[in-house]
This record gives C-alpha cells, structure tokens and sequence, in this order.
C-alpha cells in the first residue's frame, strides 16, 4: 500500500507522517508500505522542520535528506490511499 500524506508547506506535519510510516514498514520488515508526501502550497526545496525532525527522531524516524515538494495531481496516480491533512488540502486534492 502507498500512501500520500498532503498538507500545506511539506514541512512538518505531512512529511513527519510520511517518515513515521516508512520507520513502521522498516521495523516490522515490510516493503509492501510505502509513503510519501507533499504540500499544496510546498516550501519546495527546504528540509523538515527542526521541530518536527526533532519529534520524528525521538519516535524512532529520519528527516535526513527530506526536501519538501509540490502537489501535483500525478502523485495521487500510484498512490492507493491520499492522505489529506485539512479539509482544505482536501479540496485541492479532489
């Protein structure tokens, strides 16, 4: 299953749920769960934010090498579940 999480600048909340769910398959030995994220209104380039890289750490997960990206409607393509974090980011997704 991939997910896609969606929120607004893929700074905190949508990649700290992408990279929790990635730590989950890894610990159970799955490759079958698979997540990524995005924002609708992305700060495109920039790294996790330090607080939310903070709680991921301590939750047992990685902000190394994340970079925040744009929506676009072709990600939802392989994704089997669109996560939206807000109603208005689901607007945008629908």
């Amino acid at each position: 299953m991939h997910l896609l999480f969606v929120c607004t600048g893929n700074i905190c909340r949508s990649p700290l749920a992408e990279r929790l769910t990635t730590a989950f398959a890894a610990e159970v030995g799955t490759s079958e769960l698979t997540a990524e994220s995005a924002g609708i209104g992305a700060l495109v380039g920039r790294a996790m934010d330090g607080e939310a890289a903070a709680v991921l750490a301590e939750l047992g997960g990685s902000a190394e090498g994340f970079r925040a990206r744009s929506f676009s409607p072709a990600l939802t393509d392989h994704a089997d579940l669109v996560l939206a974090l807000e109603r208005s980011h689901r607007a945008v997704v629908l």
